[in-house]
């Protein structure tokens, strides 16, 4: 997949980043990482695209906190302080889900492009 010429504001600022990483010296590891907000609404869309190009590894906290509320509305069960940040019991189960990706050395990776592969 190509990423078009034409892209959001959001995407250019991603893969600016992306790019100003890459000029480094010693290139760092990359992980995306998604939050969510209290509906699971989270849009994620561009950054996905970016992350499948660059082969840049994705953690989904919003899939952690549903599937550890059973879909439960977050803010109403006292996961999230507003609409989008989390209480400590919010941190917790983000950081649980850290811990557990980052002990998978599949998370440990360098943004390639698919030429560079």
């Amino acid at each position: 997949m190509l990423l078009p010429d034409e892209v959001s504001f959001s995407k250019q600022l991603i893969l600016r980043s992306l790019r100003n990483l890459k000029s480094l010296e010693k290139l760092p590891y990359v992980v995306f990482l998604y939050t969510t907000n209290a509906t699971y609404e989270t849009k994620t869309n561009y950054f996905e695209e970016v992350a499948e190009y660059y082969g840049i590894p994705q953690i989904y906290l919003k899939n952690a906190l549903k599937n550890h509320l059973k879909g439960e509305n977050a803010k109403e069960a006292g996961y999230l302080k507003d609409v989008v940040h989390p209480t400590d019991m919010g941190y917790k189960v983000y950081f649980d889900e850290m811990v557990r990706c980052l002990s998978d050395k599949a998370y440990y990776k360098r943004p390639l492009e698919k030429s560079e592969k």
